[in-house]
């Protein structure tokens, strides 16, 4: 099983990532993504920041804050930074679990020392061995770093041969070999499709190509996973539309703009 871990990657002061590669030196693919308008990400700071607040005001009404006593500045800024902490917690849960995940690929027993700290990242790793024994998960390669010669790279969570469709699942779908990419936030959104996909364009560039069936999206949430799985004919057009990203974030940049 594969573990690349060859080219160089650094990261810029603005946070975007860059790779060493043959092709010279590349923009990541979440890079790229991240200039599309998440509005459920947007929705989800304001309700953080709502909860936050309303904590604070049942504290009062209930006599464990002394409104009297309290920097209101310092409120507000915590207020205001709030839902950045969250988010913060929520990347560290994410790379947590993709550490636990890839220690077990590399040894093939359970990461006891890197997850019993953390309850949450152990409650996730359940989630991840049902998906594993549910879809009888068969590693190729995992963080694989890979280029493309459209001007992009990244490293992909996993290149599987996939040996079984659960039965919980409604629409069955040709087994065989699919990029991967693990998700742990509230849903799959629509741009970790597009994420899967240049991957999978970038893994078919090698020689010799790679035999894939397309990509499969797997959200682990306590207590069990989803899924979402497209072929190859449906990624055709996730490039397409990724390619058309790769240019206008390009042109911003020769313009000044990003």
């Amino acid at each position: 099983m594969e573990n690349n871990q060859f080219i160089n990657r650094w990261t810029s002061p603005d946070e975007i990532r860059f790779y060493e590669t043959p092709f010279g030196t590349l923009r990541s693919v979440t890079s790229y993504l991240k200039v599309l308008a998440k509005p459920a990400l947007i929705t989800w700071a304001a309700n953080t920041t709502a909860e936050y607040v309303k904590d604070k005001l049942i504290d009062i009404k209930e006599g464990r804050l002394d409104i009297g006593a309290m920097d209101i500045k310092e409120i507000v800024r915590a207020a205001k930074q709030h839902h950045k902490e969250k988010f913060e917690a929520g990347g560290k849960r994410g790379t947590d679990i993709h550490h636990a995940i890839n220690e077990y690929w590399a040894t093939g027993i359970m990461p006891d020392e890197t997850i019993k700290e953390n309850k949450e990242t152990t409650i996730l790793f359940q989630s991840f061995l049902k998906w594993q024994k549910d879809c009888q998960i068969m590693p190729i390669s995992y963080e694989q770093t890979v280029y493309s010669k459209h001007g992009y790279a990244g490293t992909l969570d996993l290149f599987a041969e996939v040996n079984e469709c659960p039965q919980h699942i409604e629409m069955p779908w040709p087994l065989g070999a699919y990029v991967i990419d693990y998700k742990t936030g509230k849903a799959i959104y629509g741009e970790a499709k597009m994420q899967a996909t240049a991957y999978l364009y970038a893994l078919q560039e090698r020689e010799p190509p790679v035999k894939c069936k397309g990509i499969m999206i797997v959200r682990f949430y306590p207590g069990d996973y989803e899924i979402e799985v497209y072929g190859r004919h449906i990624c055709r057009h996730l490039f397409t539309a990724f390619l058309h990203l790769v240019g206008y974030v390009n042109t911003l940049t020769l313009l000044g703009y990003s």
